[in-house]
């Protein structure tokens, strides 16, 4: 769905299909899982550039969930959260796979 921010007047049908490799946990694979779609629809960059939507997106999605675990460690370090995750995503945008991560 287009988000209620996005100014444009075409927004195009898409599909985004991933799949998270948690390693050190689940929270990082799950957080992707439910959240890095949103980080590209939502960058300034999408629809327009896609390519560099998604790159921004990972990017985007990486810092939150850094600042989302030193926040909830509060300084205690034993308190971090140590997981990670590998992904591999699909972007399609109409009928065309835009770029593959």
């Amino acid at each position: 769905m287009k988000p209620a921010n996005k100014k444009c007047d075409v927004w195009p049908k898409c599909a985004f299909f991933g799949v998270f490799d948690g390693h050190g946990g689940y929270s990082c694979a799950d957080y992707l899982r439910d959240n890095l779609h949103q980080f590209i629809v939502r960058d300034p960059e999408f629809p327009n550039n896609p390519k560099n939507a998604i790159i921004n997106g990972f990017k985007n999605a990486e810092n939150y969930f850094l600042e989302a675990v030193e926040k909830y460690a509060d300084g205690n370090i034993s308190n971090l959260d140590k997981s990670g995750s590998c992904a591999i995503t699909s972007l399609f945008v109409g009928k065309d796979s835009i770029v593959k991560i």
